[in-house]
């Protein structure tokens, strides 16, 4: 599940971080609590090199006669990808990362209220890390979706799910346009997590889409992961 990130770096510095070779976002505000529906950054490949634009978050496909009629969905499970229509053709044909330097997950525990945790950098480096996502084009509006798939083991506890995320390592396979392997792509995004993730608890401040700043992502003190039975 992914419902809500942080993108706070300028457009400049995500483009030198994912090697950018053409940007076509414009410069943008930093956010601590992006929703599903708003313009997020996104790497996509090109015959030339990658492109960092912006995507509408929520797959419109182009066969889509009434995109406002029909769902956005926000997130694509990677089990059984391939057997729906709305995503199908997009992985084989035009996939591209999320730019994100966090997301939140929300937990609830017996009797007690809805809690908010930050995700970032297992290593704690603070640094930006890439999603793997399906983008489409409908009536001129680009869109996406973010991968998902079973939650890593150490994260269970939070969330059943997580969205996949690729290393630097496996970018250009996922962005190469002319990849149309649709069997090794669904291999890549099922192999085991290997971008490691720390979630740790912050005020619930994030829970209102409405609110923003840097203050969302401030930790709360005390213990950072339940203790497991």
């Amino acid at each position: 599940m992914c419902g809500r990130i942080v993108v706070s770096r300028p457009v400049d510095v995500l483009a030198a971080y994912f090697d950018v070779s053409e940007v076509v976002a414009p410069a943008r505000e930093p956010s601590w609590n992006v929703a599903p529906g708003a313009e997020i950054p996104a790497v996509a490949g090109t015959r030339t090199g990658r492109r960092l634009g912006m995507m509408h978050w929520g797959l419109v496909p182009s066969w889509s006669a009434d995109p406002s009629a029909g769902p956005r969905p926000t997130n694509a499970r990677v089990e059984g990808i391939l057997d729906k229509v709305v995503f199908a053709e997009s992985l084989e044909r035009r996939r591209c990362l999320v730019v994100v330097d966090g997301f939140y997950e929300w937990r609830r525990p017996a009797g007690g209220p809805k809690q908010p945790y930050l995700l970032d950098l297992a290593d704690g480096s603070g640094d930006p890390f890439a999603l793997a996502a399906i983008w489409d084009r409908n009536a001129g509006e680009v869109s996406c979706a973010v991968v998902t798939g079973p939650s890593d083991d150490n994260l269970a506890w939070l969330h059943d799910r997580m969205p996949v995320r690729l290393r630097r390592d496996q970018w250009d396979e996922w962005l190469d346009p002319a990849n149309h392997d649709v069997a090794g792509l669904v291999h890549l995004l099922e192999a085991p997590a290997t971008v490691g993730l720390r979630a740790r608890p912050v005020g619930t401040r994030v829970n209102n889409a409405r609110n923003d700043g840097p203050d969302l992502v401030e930790v709360l003190t005390g213990e950072v992961q339940p203790q497991l039975l």
